[in-house]
């Protein structure tokens, strides 16, 4: 997924999130991956883009998009975890 930008790697991801038939795993494997992607260069950017399209305008933007946003960015990724954990493990 580094190939592609951020932007198309959102739009494919949130895709298949929101599908309503997805199976857990792969609901948790794309927010995985989504995870990855927001961490990248731009990956921010490519979420806004991929939420609010090529709208230039901001009386365009419409509140349920900008809670969306709001949200995912909220949420702590899935990859940092562990990192996490182990900052806040003592060693033994």
């Amino acid at each position: 997924m580094a190939m592609l930008p951020p932007v198309e790697s959102m739009v494919a991801l949130g895709s298949v999130m929101s599908s309503t038939n997805s199976v857990p795993h792969i609901r948790r494997t794309c927010g995985y991956l989504m995870s990855r992607q927001l961490l990248r260069p731009e990956g921010v950017k490519g979420l806004c883009a991929a939420v609010f399209g090529d709208s230039e305008n901001a009386d365009d933007i419409q509140l349920d998009k900008l809670q969306h946003i709001s949200r995912v960015l909220i949420t702590v990724p899935a990859v940092s975890l562990g990192l996490l954990f182990n900052h806040t493990t003592p060693p033994n």
